[in-house]
């Protein structure tokens, strides 16, 4: 399954400034008694969508302005993934304005509680935008674990 979750970022946002996501509750653990795994975050930039499907009007993330931020994913109270550049999570590049390539996507296996709230991004530098623009993150989740898992399988028993 997939959910695509926005990320406002303000313009003039400072660098290491945490920009906080946005609880998740489609993407919580635990949902109706099923557990919700994280199979693979992707991020997208203007090339691939140029405004925000939530904000509408909402510019999207420039390719530039993403190569100046990190994502950290906040998993079971620990910080997880710290500092994960999202250039590395966009999977489909445009080179010369004409060809698209695109990459392998950024797995993750078995990710369960996943605490959005304290998962956040962060520039490196002060963003080119002038304007509030959305960084897009595409998740792929499952409501079962990866085969091999002992400790799903002993949560299950």
């Amino acid at each position: 399954m997939f959910q695509m979750i926005e990320i406002t970022i303000k313009a003039g946002a400072q660098p290491g400034n945490q920009i906080p996501i946005q609880n998740q509750p489609q993407l919580q653990s635990i949902i109706n008694d099923a557990a919700v795994y994280i199979k693979a975050i992707e991020a997208f930039d203007s090339d691939a969508m140029a405004f925000s499907p939530f904000t509408i009007g909402q510019p999207v993330i420039t390719p530039a302005d993403l190569a100046l931020c990190a994502f950290t994913l906040s998993v079971g109270g620990v910080l997880a993934f710290n500092v994960v550049p999202l250039a590395m999570m966009n999977r489909l590049q445009i080179s010369n304005g004409t060809t698209a390539t695109a990459y392998q996507i950024w797995l993750l296996k078995n990710v369960y509680k996943t605490d959005w709230t304290k998962s956040y991004v962060q520039f490196s530098q002060t963003p080119a935008a002038e304007t509030d623009f959305s960084v897009l993150l595409g998740v792929h989740y499952s409501y079962c674990a990866d085969p091999g898992d002992s400790q799903e399988e002993r949560r299950q028993r």
